[in-house]
């Protein structure tokens, strides 16, 4: 079985292996004192930046209160075992007044084939914190020694010391050595699934819910890669940006194993995030962390230490590609990322001003970055979205989504979201089947948490009559977000395209059960209901969908008494005026043609279908397996449209 990599920091002559405690030489152990060492993770993790005194003491003393001679001490002992002074080489450099910098280049790596000894191990950590009462860094550069009898009885109490810390820690780095190893074996066997909340403002203002936003948004993208943690998706958590959000009641929605909790707070350009992984099962705190900005350099570098340090947390191994994932930076634009997260926020809503409003803030984050790809991605979305929501002529809105993704695409080529999003458009619209499955099995394999990608995968193999592939993509959506209202009425699509229509009203129970004023939901409920012939639960679901998307009531009461009077199809009249011998202009689209095949109007439904083949209506894509239609199937031209369509048998 292979080994874990160890992570390595190389500068100069030295190697730094924080894992194992342990600052090497050219190959020999280099004896340091333990708050010195921890000093030195801080300041070379941070290379190239000022850290302030404060910073350091909060970092390297978390809990306890120390002086500011304390650091400086430890800043003496770290310069002298590097060698600091010697010829022109400088490891640490004092910013006066403010703090200090490690100034070397350094380079991080990872060694699968690294092995150190443990008398190594121990050599470097038999180390004993200087008495205060010793000579002071200053007091030996200037020559002046301890009083001699205290020199002697400091030596002997240090040997004794030394020999039971030398024996303690044999049986420490032991300890140690299965610690470290079994600690996030265990942690990920506990958290299996986790919720990454919206950051919550500490001190709200105009932003920040979108800030915070942002922030869930790119953890979640990057823990969504690692294998085999699942993760929800962002459209899931969107809902709990509230300040006063309980976390553990999300979790409990939710239905994940932990969530990891955050709070922002900023103070101008300042930035501090405090983060702690909840179990939801007990409430306790699994893991915690607090990143300032004047620490972690930038908002980005926030982003990348946070989820490191969760990923190393939960995940005992990691990939050199996973690594690679965990620190990719879709921007490094501050209003780019924001605006995109705004336009996130609105793309989810799932109405019509929310989509326009995203295409106006991923067009914001575009023009304040360029090269955003996820921007280009989350236009494309919008874009389609607006034309499958019959809020856009198909024509005008899928080239556009097109021109988006084919950028998002040259901006990275590895970008799952990117690769399902062109896949639907492939599907929708081109009607290029081939190249759409393609596109799909590169999404999911890109990114196997990827929910979107799972379920229009699933809905395109629905169009195919390919059911149990289809169950299977979908149920995998499903167990990725299982309250997602999309996924669960998606899910219902293999059963009722097959004509099982009593599972497709299970399903659509259940997840009205989850949002019992979605209207969309009673609709398909009302679907499977007149196919079965149960026209008055049918009526129910349909005039409880009408209400629930604004129809007044007096509409409502019309279309009531056209049930009452002539039936299901006095119903549909009412709803959809189409005169039987002429097909008004303004209704070429598969939903006409649908309500003609209601009606027994073929030749109606014939020419509206063709109308809806000239304007490229994405609804199309079901015509293979729509029950709707199965009145027209024995009919010749039935065959002709579907070959058009690229659903030829």
């Amino acid at each position: 079985m292979s080994q874990p990599a160890k992570h390595f920091y190389e500068f100069g002559p030295f190697r730094l292996a924080p894992a194992e405690r342990l600052l090497l030489r050219q190959g020999q152990a280099v004896p340091l004192t333990p708050k010195s060492f921890d000093l030195l993770v801080v300041l070379v993790e941070h290379q190239g930046h000022m850290l302030s005194k404060e910073a350091l003491m909060q970092t390297v003393w978390p809990e306890s209160y120390v002086e500011e001679g304390n650091l400086t001490r430890n800043v003496s002992t770290l310069r002298r075992a590097l060698g600091d002074g010697e010829g022109e080489q400088r490891y640490i450099e004092t910013v006066p007044r403010h703090g200090y910098r490690f100034a070397a280049e350094v380079k991080e790596s990872w060694d699968e084939e690294a092995e150190l000894a443990v008398q190594e191990r121990i050599s470097a950590r038999v180390m004993i914190e200087e008495e205060e009462g010793g000579s002071t860094p200053d007091q030996a550069k200037a020559g002046i020694a301890a009083p001699q009898t205290d020199r002697i009885t400091r030596l002997s109490w240090q040997m004794v010391t030394a020999g039971v810390v030398l024996v303690g820690l044999i049986v420490g780095v032991a300890y140690w050595w299965k610690v470290s190893r079994a600690q996030p074996a265990e942690l990920q066997a506990a958290v299996r699934s986790l919720a990454v909340l919206p950051f919550k403002p500490l001190n709200p203002n105009d932003g920040d819910e979108y800030l915070g936003l942002g922030m869930a948004d790119t953890l979640i993208t990057r823990l969504s890669s690692l294998r085999p943690l699942v993760v929800r998706p962002t459209s899931a958590v969107l809902k709990y940006s509230g300040p006063t959000q309980d976390p553990l009641a999300a979790g409990r929605e939710q239905r994940v194993d932990a969530v990891l909790d955050a709070s922002l707070q900023r103070d101008g350009e300042h930035v501090r995030v405090t983060v702690r992984l909840l179990s939801v099962r007990d409430g306790a705190a699994l893991w915690a962390y607090q990143c300032e900005e004047v620490q972690c350099n930038s908002l980005f570098a926030m982003q990348d230490v946070i989820s490191e340090r969760i990923a190393a947390a939960l995940m005992p191994r990691l990939t050199g590609e996973e690594r690679r994932r965990l620190r990719k930076h879709d921007t490094e634009n501050k209003e780019a990322q924001l605006a995109y997260a705004t336009g996130i926020f609105f793309w989810n809503k799932r109405t019509r001003e929310g989509m326009k409003k995203g295409v106006e803030y991923f067009e914001q984050a575009i023009a304040k970055d360029p090269n955003y790809a996820m921007a280009y991605v989350g236009l494309a979305d919008s874009y389609s979205l607006l034309a499958n929501y019959q809020q856009c002529p198909s024509m005008e809105c899928y080239p556009k989504a097109k021109v988006a993704v084919l950028r998002a695409l040259e901006i990275d080529d590895e970008l799952a979201q990117a690769h399902a999003s062109l896949a639907q458009i492939l599907h929708r619209y081109e009607w290029k089947w081939e190249e759409a499955e393609k596109e799909f099995k590169r999404a999911t394999g890109l990114n196997p948490g990827y929910e979107y990608a799972h379920q229009w995968y699933g809905v395109y193999l629905c169009s195919l009559g390919r059911f149990e592939e289809a169950e299977a993509e979908l149920r995998q959506a499903l167990d990725l977000n299982p309250v997602s209202l999309g996924s669960n009425l998606a899910y219902s699509a293999p059963f009722f395209l097959s004509r099982n229509y009593d599972q497709a009203i299970a399903i659509y129970r259940k997840t009205q059960e989850l949002d019992p004023n979605w209207y969309l939901v009673h609709e398909y409920l009302g679907s499977a209901y007149e196919i079965k012939g149960m026209y008055d639960q049918a009526i129910d679901e349909y005039l409880a969908a009408q209400t629930l998307s604004g129809t007044s009531p007096e509409v409502i009461a019309e279309l009531k008494n056209a049930y009452a009077v002539s039936g299901i199809k006095g119903y549909w009249q009412k709803m959809s005026p189409l005169p039987k011998g002429k097909v008004p202009r303004e209704r070429y689209h598969y939903a006409a043609a649908a309500c003609y095949a209601r009606f027994g109007w073929k030749e109606e439904a014939f020419y509206a279908l063709e109308q809806a083949i000239k304007y490229r209506d994405d609804a199309l894509v079901n015509l293979k397996v729509d029950p709707l239609f199965d009145g027209l199937r024995s009919d010749p031209r039935f065959a002709e449209l579907l070959r058009r369509v690229g659903l030829a048998p």
